[in-house]
């Protein structure tokens, strides 16, 4: 039986992947991988952010791993780069990348409130933690105000 188009090209592209990685692993060519892998995540991510945003047919699921694969790309590229000390204050970016594939797909599509609250104390805990990491921000205080306001809000809110 004759593999699909599809398989076979997934296949050469593996293939040839793990070629280049056992030549790089015996030094006959040198590579470092260290600096290229966060590509397999980047790549994918940008892949999912063009086919919503270029096709005609528009489909939202892509919207969430494409927001959080793209974010999460760069993130470990400028870890890779510039070294992994650095991931202490990074971390919070991880939370973002999620927080940014939910707005995706509520701003361009789904727009079920369901989804608010998760983007919303996700991007509220990175940025905070963003702060406190290069702002020196007062993250134990940050906390009460924070229930404090949305507590009044709530109270506040009309139905």
């Amino acid at each position: 039986m004759r593999a699909s188009k599809g398989r076979m090209f997934v296949g050469i592209v593996v293939l040839f992947s793990g070629i280049f990685m056992l030549l790089n692993y015996l030094q006959f060519i040198e590579f470092r991988f260290a600096l290229i892998w966060p590509m397999f995540l980047l790549i994918p991510g940008l892949i999912f952010e063009f086919g919503y945003f270029f096709s005609r047919r528009k489909n939202h699921a892509q919207l969430v791993p494409g927001g959080i694969l793209t974010v999460y790309g760069l993130v470990f590229f400028l870890e890779a780069y510039y070294g992994w000390a650095i991931l202490s204050p990074v971390w919070p970016f991880l939370l973002l990348g999620v927080a940014f594939g939910l707005f995706q797909l509520y701003a361009f599509g789904y727009q079920d409130r369901s989804l608010l609250l998760p983007m919303v104390l996700l991007t509220v805990l990175g940025l905070s933690n963003i702060l406190q990491n290069y702002y020196d921000f007062d993250f134990e205080l940050a906390i009460p105000v924070i229930l404090i306001l949305s507590g009044l809000f709530l109270i506040i809110k009309k139905r």
